[in-house]
Parts: structure tokens; sequence; C-alpha cells
């Protein structure tokens, strides 16, 4: 399952992975009362999340110390409008869930290596 918190990085991705054979199932984080349940579930392979200018993703950041957090660990892939500066993109790498930061809009073939590279989930 690939989840994303953007409407139209969405619309993208999913017409995207269609034309590349990679379809999976994509859900929404845009309702926010539901995000950290739908991140807590096992079946989520990847996370495409938008990061603010400052580095800041106000969505993980609510699940700190949690075990949604600890599921998430390497699975997270940080979407960034314009580059970030050195200290904060530093900082981002450093989080345990944080697997790539790349820029946007994301070219197809950043697509499928992002999808055609995820790591084991529970014993898949």
């Amino acid at each position: 399952m690939i989840v994303s918190d953007s409407i139209p990085f969405q619309i993208g991705l999913r017409s995207t992975l269609r034309a590349t054979g990679l379809f999976r199932e994509l859900i929404s984080l845009t309702d926010a009362e539901d995000a950290l349940l739908t991140l807590a579930d096992e079946l989520v392979d990847i996370v495409f999340v938008h990061a603010t200018p400052e580095g800041d993703i106000p969505l993980l950041d609510r699940a700190v110390g949690s075990d949604v957090a600890r599921s998430l660990e390497g699975r997270v892939v940080v979407l960034c409008e314009t580059p970030l500066p050195d200290a904060e993109a530093t900082a981002l790498k450093a989080r345990a869930e944080v697997r790539d930061i790349v820029g946007t809009p994301l070219a197809a073939s950043v697509i499928e290596r992002l999808v055609e590279d995820l790591p084991p989930r529970h014993g898949r």
C-alpha cells in the first residue's frame, strides 16, 4: 500500500504507477483524523509526505515516539518543492522513518525506483 498526503501528487503517482505496471493501492492522508490510523496499518509499504520549506513534517511529528513512528522506519519519502537548507535536510535524513528526500515534481523514473526497491515488510 502506498500512502500520500497530497491529492495533486496522488493523481500523478497513480497514473505513473499504472503506466509502469507497478500499481498498488494508493491511500490519501488528507483526512487528518484518520491519518495516524492509516499509517499504523501493517500493509503500508511507502509513505510520501510533503515537508514545509523549514523541513517540518507535521504528520510525522505527531507520530514521534509512538508505535506508528516505529512501524514506519525506512518507509517515508519526503517530498520537497524547493531544496531544503543543509541543516534541515541532514536532520530529516537522520530520522529513522525517512528513507529518502526528493524534489518535486517527481520524474516517473524516480517513482519507479522508489516503488521497485521497497524493503520487505512483515515477512513479505
